[in-house]
């Protein structure tokens, strides 16, 4: 796929084949689902599937984060949806290949991994990138909850409403 690269004095976008690196101004919002008023992304931001993702107003995602939405089985289609007033530290790796949600005025700090699947590794004689992904379970973080730095949120976690994840918790 031809890639295009586009600059204004606010923003870089490059849109690949089926996703975004972008700046620190607000992307096209015609690229996601949803994309609310207010909110922004700090350079630089990788996207993947922005049709798949619907965040709300006035969210906030600190550099280098990377939201990975991926149809990895048939017959499901992801979606990742973010509420209102979310607050994202430098570093976030979000793999969705099922169903991640994500409550209002939630607070996730740095270096956080949130993923409703995994890479397969049954087969010891294939790297683990080269293996299936697992079948999705859905992952829900509730409205006001804290995510700490280092925190890992994986395949069918409910974090409930103002829940406090420790840093470094699994």
């Amino acid at each position: 796929a031809a890639r295009k690269r586009w600059s204004s004095a606010a923003r870089t976008v490059v849109p690949l084949a089926t996703g975004l690196v972008f700046g620190s101004s607000t992307p096209a919002r015609s690229s996601f689902g949803q994309l609310g008023r207010g909110t922004r992304f700090l350079e630089p931001f990788y996207v993947n599937r922005p049709d798949l993702i619907y965040i709300g107003e006035d969210c906030e995602f600190g550099r280098m984060g990377w939201f990975s939405v991926v149809e990895a089985h048939p017959g499901i289609r992801p979606q990742l949806i973010i509420g209102d007033r979310v607050k994202v530290g430098r570093l976030l790796c979000l793999a969705c290949t099922g169903s991640v949600r994500i409550g209002s005025d939630v607070v996730i700090g740095e270096r956080v991994f949130i993923g409703d699947s995994y890479h397969d590794y049954h087969d010891p004689t294939r790297v683990v990138m080269d293996q299936p992904m697992s079948k999705p379970e859905p992952v829900v973080i509730a409205e006001g909850a804290r995510i700490g730095a280092r925190a890992g949120i994986t395949q069918g976690v409910r974090v409930g409403a103002g829940a406090w994840v420790a840093p470094g918790a699994t």
